[in-house]
């Protein structure tokens, strides 16, 4: 691993942690097109291609697959699922809360 490959993950750690959440945060109250995730998309495949000195008409896939990570379709997907699934259970605790309420009531 040569030193320009250090500050490449370098700069994709940094990406990951600064950039990523803040385009994350509002996604699963969104009811995005698939349009418009696949734009997303593109758009993180251009950070990818900025660091890793890609052009515009290479594929990143072979990068992302390399370093164990998912596109960001996949990461859009999985924030959405983790969005319903914690509300399901926040729901489920609430209502469990107010049924028992109830019975003490009666």
């Amino acid at each position: 691993m040569s030193e320009n490959d250090a500050d490449e993950l370098a700069l994709l750690t940094l990406q990951e942690s600064y950039t990523l959440p803040v385009l994350m945060y509002a996604i699963p109250a969104l009811l995005l097109k698939s349009r418009q995730v696949d734009e997303l998309n593109v758009c993180w495949n251009n950070v990818l291609r900025r660091i890793f000195n890609y052009n515009k008409w290479e594929s990143v896939k072979a990068v992302i697959l390399g370093l164990g990570r998912i596109n960001l379709k996949h990461i859009i997907s999985y924030h959405i699922i983790s969005y319903h699934i914690i509300s399901y259970h926040i729901i489920f605790k609430f209502t469990q809360h107010l049924d028992i309420e109830h019975a003490i009531r009666l």
